[in-house]
């Protein structure tokens, strides 16, 4: 019985090790992610105002979001991979990287540049091949003209919302996410994405959000509707500034959320031009 015990601690100790080195090296992971992301200021001096609630489920996360001055144009895109934790890490890492491959310049509309993904998650995970995992991306993207201060929007599963004279506007994304290998009787489904051009009122807010919220089941065991979703963003919006709005967010979600277990990665973007 001793000599069990002691190879059974000997054991629990060598588990112990390995588990901290692994919660150390994803650690280290969020890090490089963390990094990876607009930084604050960047975001700060290009919009009059702006909010990020972005909190990963696990260390790391399959959320991330990504932005680009290109002189008359800005873009800025909110992006949802596919899983979350580990997984869902190396998945945002990826199209982060694709993003800055893909946009150098204004010459792209919002829908190509969710075709471009499209066709470069394909290529790169060899996702036309049998047997080859079919992980994807839910994608919003906004092409912000700084000159007429319109908005060219596409979105893949990930949908816009515009908030003025305190209503909201929705705009709708088409129904498949960016990578993944689709077909219809056999063959590839030839995916495409419809571009929508926005006219924004002086203080309208523009939100860009994945589904880590919306989706969040509540007390009652089921996720929000679109309804209550606007309605915590609307008390989260009466605040002036982007932390407390942030707050908000957090206080609401916590709210409808009770004693249950975290879904998802969350990221909801909210600016003014």
């Amino acid at each position: 019985i001793q000599k069990r015990l002691k190879i059974s601690r000997r054991q629990t100790l060598i588990i112990e090790s390995q588990k901290s080195q692994i919660v150390e090296s994803i650690e280290y992971s969020r890090q490089i992610q963390q990094s990876m992301l607009p930084p604050k200021e960047e975001l700060e001096a290009h919009f009059s105002k702006i909010f990020v609630y972005y909190e990963p489920k696990d260390i790391v996360s399959g959320d991330f979001y990504w932005f680009k001055d290109l002189g008359d144009f800005m873009v800025l895109s909110v992006v949802d991979c596919t899983g979350h934790g580990v997984p869902g890490g190396f998945m945002s890492t990826l199209g982060s990287l694709l993003m800055d491959k893909i946009i150098f310049d204004d010459r792209y509309t919002p829908s190509e540049i969710l075709v471009k993904m499209n066709d470069e998650l394909i290529r790169i995970l060899h996702q036309d091949q049998d047997g080859a995992i079919q992980d994807g991306m839910d994608m919003s993207i906004c092409l912000i003209d700084k000159r007429s201060k319109k908005i060219h929007f596409a979105g893949a599963r990930n949908g816009l919302l515009i908030f003025e004279n305190n209503e909201f506007r929705k705009y709708k994304a088409d129904l498949l996410p960016v990578g993944g290998n689709y077909t219809k009787k056999g063959k590839p489904i030839e995916r495409s994405f419809k571009n929508v051009e926005v006219d924004l009122a002086d203080d309208a807010w523009v939100i860009m959000y994945t589904d880590g919220y919306i989706e969040q089941t509540g007390k009652e065991g089921l996720p929000m509707n679109s309804k209550q979703f606007e309605e915590r963003l609307r008390k989260a919006l009466e605040k002036d500034r982007s932390e407390d709005i942030v707050m908000v967010s957090q206080i609401e979600l916590a709210r409808w959320q009770g004693l249950n277990d975290r879904n998802d990665d969350i990221c909801v973007i909210g600016f003014k031009l």
